[in-house]
């Protein structure tokens, strides 16, 4: 366009008549006028553009927090499901390991009686063999069970 305007101008100083010149020169004045206001207009435009996206990028970045926030909320509401589970787990657990030690201790005293009864039965045995005792009945320790 200023390269035309150029040629333009040149052509018309090559010219000789004022009128015409005076004219030519309203005209590209007038011209020149028209694209500089459709200038400041496209400014205007790009510069409403411009705050659209921006506006547009907080939007997107505001929809992508509020999706960010409901997945962690759901996460942290899965891993509070997976504490209470665990932790019903572990009680489980702990309450079967009192138990299981609760009835290693019954078969350990039982384990001691036993012992004794057996070594008790062993000398009653040993003395009969011996015959100094000669046997009546059933002995004491039977009868207590």
């Amino acid at each position: 366009v200023i390269r035309e305007l150029k040629e333009e101008l040149s052509a018309l100083k090559s010219r000789q008549g004022k009128d015409y010149r005076d004219a030519e020169i309203r005209r590209l004045r007038a011209e020149l006028e028209k694209i500089t206001q459709e200038k400041q207009d496209l400014e205007v435009t790009f510069l409403h553009l411009q705050d659209e996206v921006k506006l547009s990028k907080k939007n997107s970045a505001l929809k992508e927090v509020k999706i960010l926030k409901k997945i962690v909320q759901s996460l942290e509401e899965e891993l509070i499901k997976e504490r209470t589970k665990h932790q019903r787990s572990a009680s489980k657990r702990s309450q079967e390991y009192s138990q299981v030690i609760d009835e290693l201790e019954e078969v350990k005293a039982s384990e001691r009686n036993l012992k004794i009864r057996v070594k008790s039965l062993t000398n009653e045995l040993v003395l009969y063999k011996k015959g100094r005792l000669t046997p009546v009945g059933p002995s004491p320790q039977c009868r207590s069970n």
